[in-house]
């Protein structure tokens, strides 16, 4: 801890930091505690109230880059990560930063997907960590967005609930996810779930030991239906 709280006075050792960093330099069990104490205030405070919408966020990365990968292999899901990020035959480069060279070799890489370090992606290569990078889990920019308003003649056809629930699930969510954004009960929620999947309007997937739904081309059309009539030239 030391040895961190020493680098990162190093990194900018302006009067106010040294005040601070420095008698936490010297007493490590004292910083300890004391960055403990201050990690458990900024999670009750800031992390805690929004940590549904950063694991469904992070959580529908991992699974979209698993598909990439299955699909496409790793040179694409490396080069969908970001706009810095570029692979090339058996070597990966990231714009930015100070100029480095890792030999990965036996070592791996760790990606990961974060709704913190937008817009950039950074490399993490601190000593007893894996090498690590780190990017913009996709959708962040839309991470506080409210869920969409279903078209209107999707609410008069199933319902304000049930359609609200068809136009949030572009992207894979589960029963609680859906339950936080529509601010509903869960049982409530599996009960619109299993009619919209009875209609073949959702796929569901199991993700370890969770169950995700989608929406289907059918689904997908449904939804868009009320748009794309509305875009349609009038017939004369």
């Amino acid at each position: 801890m030391a040895i961190e709280l020493q680098r990162s006075l190093d990194s900018r050792p302006t009067p106010r930091r040294t005040a601070v960093l420095a008698p936490l330099i010297a007493d490590p069990a004292a910083a300890r505690n004391r960055i403990v104490t201050e990690l458990r205030s900024a999670w009750d405070l800031l992390i805690a109230p929004s940590w549904p919408r950063i694991d469904e966020l992070v959580t529908a990365d991992i699974a979209h880059r698993g598909a990439v990968i299955a699909r496409a292999g790793l040179a694409a899901a490396l080069d969908d990560l970001h706009a810095d990020v570029h692979s090339d035959g058996d070597t990966l480069r990231v714009r930015g930063g100070d100029p480095i060279a890792l030999d990965l070799a036996g070592a791996g890489l760790c990606l990961m997907p974060s709704a913190f370090v937008w817009p950039l992606a950074l490399i993490v290569r601190d000593a007893g960590w894996p090498p690590t990078l780190a990017y913009p889990a996709r959708g962040v920019a839309a991470m506080w967005t409210e869920p969409p308003a279903p078209p209107d003649s999707l609410a008069r056809l199933l319902g304000a609930t049930r359609a609200a629930i068809l136009a949030d699930l572009a992207n894979a969510r589960t029963t609680s996810q859906l339950g936080h954004r529509h601010q509903l009960a869960q049982a409530t929620v599996s009960e619109h779930l299993a009619a919209l999947a009875g209609a073949r309007l959702l796929t569901r997937r199991r993700d370890r030991r969770e169950v995700r739904y989608q929406r289907t081309g059918l689904g997908d059309r449904l939804v868009r239906a009320d748009t794309d009539a509305a875009t349609q030239e009038p017939s004369v």
